[in-house]
């Protein structure tokens, strides 16, 4: 090899790792993902949804390891189901007594539940209950450990970290609040410089890893953003994403979301390291990423759609 085509090569290969960060696609394929069962039907009986529509695009579901739970905004409930998807349950007000209940009385309609965190064995659900916005947080038997004045509407999405502050997304700004609801600071906001976000009023989500680190995705400009927990710019990295209504979920230390046709995992400092091609999921809603399957509350159809990996 001569002198000049040495060169050349060392210069196209620092120019893939600033560039594309040397991803060898097709070794990191895993296999596909297949939908394998359907939750639900549209309707009032325990077990099936009414899901509300527009801003919310099916942001809805949570799951602790043990149960997934849908937020089924217009039954003024909370469901829980098994690794089955099996329903056991639902969570709201009975005839004024909140917690779970197990039968198909219709509850109280003063509660819209909108969207759902799991954390540290407590279950957070956002809420409108009559004219206020709040945040409840439950334990796995439903008994109410407190309730806050956040407001976190169909435009928002939040999560919790270790210490139960609550971070908020709303029309690309974070805000965070600490854990008796008070205001601690806003970041982020609208631009294209590092730290800022260019959602442009589509939703997307906010993840929280194990660390508190904050991670925010940045659809207008095609990235991920990563703050530490007082909001500082830590870092992002390029996405083969466009503007629009894009998941994320973080489970076992990793992100997932859709690229293109896959759903893709990263470490946490934005290293791709596995993607499944995507089957009739529409990956613009959000995805609910366990061990064993993978949920997709779809709010058009009033249904959860449930995927498993296949291997190749």
């Amino acid at each position: 090899m001569t002198m000049g085509k040495s060169i050349s090569k060392i210069i196209l290969s620092t120019f893939c790792l600033i560039i594309f960060g040397c991803r060898k696609d097709a070794k990191l394929i895993e296999g596909s993902i297949e939908q394998i069962d359907t939750i639900g039907y549209p309707g009032t009986y325990l077990g099936e949804f009414r899901f509300s529509s527009g801003s919310d695009v099916g942001w809805t579901g949570e799951h602790d390891g043990e149960y997934l739970y849908i937020a089924d905004t217009k039954n003024n409930r909370v469901q829980r189901f098994d690794k089955q998807n099996k329903v056991k349950d639902w969570w709201g007000y009975k005839i004024g007594e909140l917690g779970f209940h197990t039968n198909d009385t219709t509850p109280d309609d003063s509660l819209h539940p909108s969207k759902i965190y799991a954390k540290n064995g407590h279950i957070y659900i956002a809420a409108e209950l009559g004219s206020e916005y709040l945040l409840f947080k439950i334990n796995t038997e439903g008994k109410l450990i407190y309730k806050l004045p956040i407001r976190i509407t169909g435009f928002s999405t939040f999560c919790v970290d270790s210490k139960e502050n609550v971070f908020v997304y709303n029309n690309d700004d974070i805000i965070k609040y600490n854990s008796n609801g008070e205001l601690v600071t806003k970041f982020a906001g609208y631009g294209s410089e590092d730290g800022l976000l260019a959602n442009k009023g589509y939703v997307i989500q906010i993840v929280i890893d194990d660390e508190d680190y904050v991670y925010a995705v940045d659809a207008g400009n095609s990235r991920i953003q990563k703050y530490d927990n007082d909001g500082n710019f830590i870092k992002n990295w390029g996405l083969e994403i466009y503007l629009g209504y894009t998941p994320m979920d973080y489970f076992n230390n990793k992100l997932h979301l859709f690229e293109n046709e896959y759903l893709v995992e990263y470490d946490t400092d934005g290293i791709l390291l596995r993607k499944w091609k995507k089957k009739n999921l529409h990956g613009n809603q959000q995805v609910v990423v366990t061990d064993y399957k993978i949920y997709e509350p779809n709010q058009h159809d009033h249904i959860v759609n449930v995927y498993e990996y296949v291997k190749k």
